[in-house]
């Protein structure tokens, strides 16, 4: 079995009737995201959808960006 990249995503209500899909690498991070702001992220409901890839796989080439760092 070859290796494998596991990315996460979580919903965030935008405040103004929109939301988007923000991705992470650190699913620690989008786990506590959701505990400490619950209002921007009621939509995930028990917590990140997981996915998995390729390790080969270009995530940022197929126009994946990851908020990990983003404050």
């Amino acid at each position: 079995m070859s290796e494998q990249q596991v990315i996460c995503s979580i919903i965030r209500d935008l405040g103004d009737g929109s939301s988007r899909i923000d991705w992470y690498r650190d699913s620690k991070k989008a786990e506590s995201l959701i505990e400490e702001d619950p209002e921007s992220y009621w939509a995930n409901d028990s917590g990140p959808d997981y996915y998995t890839f390729p390790v080969d796989l270009d995530l940022e080439s197929c126009g994946f960006r990851f908020r990990d760092n983003d404050e």
